[in-house]
């Protein structure tokens, strides 16, 4: 099978090739634990939606990248097809 084969079954996903800075994910992690363990109930609901709505703009920002980048690298084969 080819990339383009790959990509239209689903068989490549650009994740599952990113081992994306384990160090700060690590760091990040032990920081939001340790966080968590000086807040109350209330402080800790409030901290969780917080840290939903920054994995949601996260990842609506990366994907709207993604198509940017994905639309340039068009124009450029387009261009270079010329």
């Amino acid at each position: 099978m080819n990339f383009l084969d790959d990509v239209f079954y689903g068989n490549y996903s650009p994740q599952n090739e990113q081992n994306f800075k384990p160090d700060l994910q690590g760091n990040l992690l032990k920081a939001e634990c340790e966080l968590e363990k000086l807040l109350n109930e209330e402080e800790k609901k409030l901290f969780q939606s917080f840290v939903d709505f920054s994995l949601k703009l996260n990842s609506e920002t990366a994907l709207e990248n993604f198509k940017i980048g994905f639309k340039l690298a068009c124009k450029l084969v387009f261009e270079g097809l010329k």
